[in-house]
């Protein structure tokens, strides 16, 4: 527990919010992320402007939405059949279950909107850093998020269109894995070489499984 008051009153809302899941609530470091079985979020600055009181409750929003919606036993197989390329799922599940949040609990968008208001120029100058992988990754996120912002990124899913449509059918993870893997064969298709390197990327969404922490805001801008 911190000294910020605020801070003390958002674990024990997410404390009571998650209860019925028996998940832990911590807020320390600088990171949004949850395994399923606790989530973390960033310690507070003093003093704490309304802005950034809406953005951390943006990023408690949208980890208890995994912890809600997410089958991690699935995203740790699509993490095991395509190492490297995991973020491919993650944007998509990222995208999936703020979706499934917001038609849930009023307030949500208000908060996921405040979230990535504060974000948004960390998110550009992070995707002028990042592979193309990664760069893919955060544009098929911004074009499945309810954001209608892709942030200069339109380019990245053209030919990926007739795909990306198939996102008004997904439900559940296992929809989100389907989706994400006709995506990634058909990137894969034009970039080859990608599918021999296998190296981590810096695309991630976020490591929506049980043995990695899922970042918060959807474009890993945690990191």
């Amino acid at each position: 527990m911190r000294n910020n008051p605020f801070e003390s009153q958002l674990e024990r809302l997410a404390r009571t919010l998650t209860d019925q899941f028996g998940v832990q609530v911590v807020c320390q470091g600088d990171e949004a992320w949850t395994d399923g079985k606790q989530i973390m979020l960033p310690s507070l600055p003093e003093p704490l402007d309304e802005p950034l009181e809406r953005m951390i409750l943006g990023y408690l929003d949208h980890e208890m939405a995994h912890v809600a919606f997410s089958d991690f036993g699935v995203v740790k197989e699509f993490s095991e059949k395509h190492p490297g390329h995991e973020a491919m799922l993650n944007v998509v599940e990222d995208a999936l279950i703020e979706q499934r949040a917001m038609r849930r609990w009023p307030g949500v968008r208000a908060n996921l909107d405040a979230m990535f208001a504060q974000i948004r120029d960390r998110i550009i100058a992070l995707c002028a850093q990042r592979d193309a992988f990664g760069r893919f990754c955060t544009a098929v996120y911004l074009k499945l998020a309810h954001y209608c912002d892709m942030l200069g990124l339109d380019a990245e899913v053209v030919g990926y269109e007739d795909v990306l449509d198939g996102f008004a059918t997904v439900r559940t993870t296992n929809d989100s894995a389907s989706l994400a893997e006709r995506l990634l064969v058909r990137w894969l298709q034009s970039h080859p070489a990608a599918d021999c390197a296998k190296e981590p990327s810096s695309g991630s969404a976020g490591k929506t499984e049980e043995s990695q922490p899922t970042e918060g805001d959807g474009t890993g801008t945690n990191k």
